[in-house]
């Protein structure tokens, strides 16, 4: 069963996309399709990747991930399953044949997420997500805990739900997650299925606390009143477990880096 895999990029790090095709190209699966999304339609190492990593490439509209995410979407056709990766993002050997196998086996489930793996800029390892299950539960009154990286989604359930809300710009995967949790199953397997480069200095990072709201905006949509008055409590309990657990990430990656540099 075919695969689009949408992957938006500024195409200022092309070292990093290249990683980034690597890793869906040495998947070795003939049925999928990549589509790259970016600004840069004319410069020409994206082009040559694009080329041999057999992509399609599409024109970012520049108005946020969202939009690019969606014009990826667009380019599908009569495949079957969707997954995205951002350009440092990293997919491990044969995560999408465990992915794809396990919604094979439960035809209920509208998407399937695994384990992943925190890396630093320069690929070391910072910590490994095993909440597991627990973590779609989690994102209904908390932090989305759900790797984006390590999921795949039927293509049919993405597009029937609306693909992603261009008004959001930092939780769009949780808004995503939450939407298709409505019409069917999400599943977990016991596999560590892809690397997530965290950034010090990324855009969420940076803006943690507008990214925070944001995300208790978009939970808030699939409460009831009175979940809404509820989960407050919670809400303020989130944003102070997420900061922190941001600014140790941060920290260690910081760490990590002044000790290359003074071992260099």
């Amino acid at each position: 069963m075919s695969l689009l895999a949408v992957v938006p990029t500024l195409g200022t790090r092309p070292d990093l996309l290249e990683r980034t095709l690597r890793s869906l190209d040495e998947q070795a699966d003939d049925t999928m399709s990549i589509v790259i999304v970016t600004p840069r339609v004319d410069d020409p190492a994206t082009q040559e990747m694009t080329n041999r990593f057999d992509a399609d490439l599409r024109g970012d509209p520049g108005s946020g991930l969202a939009a690019a995410l969606n014009r990826g979407l667009a380019a599908g056709s009569d495949q079957d399953y969707f997954l995205w990766l951002n350009d440092d993002d990293v997919l491990l050997p044969g995560a999408i044949d465990a992915c794809r196998e396990a919604l094979k086996s439960d035809t209920s489930a509208v998407m399937v997420y695994g384990n992943i793996e925190y890396v630093d800029p320069l690929g070391r390892h910072l910590t490994t997500s095993r909440l597991g299950p627990v973590a779609q539960w989690v994102m209904t009154i908390g932090p989305n805990l759900v790797p984006q990286p390590g999921s795949i989604a039927r293509l049919d359930a993405v597009v029937r739900v609306g693909g992603f809300d261009e008004d959001l710009q930092y939780a769009l995967d949780q808004d995503l997650f939450l939407r298709l949790r409505r019409t069917g199953r999400i599943i977990h397997i016991d596999r560590t299925v892809a690397r997530y480069t965290w950034h010090p200095d990324a855009l969420t990072v940076k803006n943690r606390q507008l990214s925070i709201r944001e995300a208790e905006g978009v939970r808030r949509r699939y409460r009831g009143t009175l979940g809404r008055v509820a989960a407050y409590p919670l809400d303020l309990a989130t944003r102070a477990v997420v900061t922190m657990a941001s600014h140790r990430l941060s920290e260690r990656a910081r760490v990590d880096e002044q000790w290359r540099r003074f071992l260099a």
